[in-house]
């Protein structure tokens, strides 16, 4: 790393033109990535944070009710994808399940959070 700091100050200490630089710059010592690794970036890797909420969602669209209308969604989908020309979207279902899912994971999230 040193010798990095001292190549680019050599490089710099007097005015140069760019000529100069460029033909000079074969001086500068090429440093690989794994030159820089932190050894505590394993540690990180064991550490990872899992989002809560993404927990719940998942466990919210299981229940009964929200299961229903992912069921609802499920067959409007089919539906539609079935159809060549149609208009018909499957907006009102989508926003049900998704509506239900939220209530149930609000009222839980914020236990979980630090």
């Amino acid at each position: 790393m040193d010798s990095i700091l001292a190549a680019a100050r050599n490089l710099f200490e007097d005015e140069h033109t760019e000529e100069d630089i460029i033909n000079r710059a074969d001086e500068v010592p090429a440093v690989e990535a794994e030159d820089f690794v932190n050894e505590d970036d394993d540690e990180d890797d064991e550490d990872e944070l899992v989002d809560p909420r993404e927990t719940l969602k998942a466990s919210c669209s299981e229940k009964a009710e929200c299961a229903k209308l992912a069921e609802r969604l499920a067959t409007c989908t089919t539906r539609v994808e079935g159809k060549e020309d149609t208009t018909e979207t499957c907006q009102e279902e989508l926003q049900d399940f998704i509506h239900c899912v939220d209530h149930c994971v609000s009222h839980s999230l914020f236990k979980h959070l630090k």
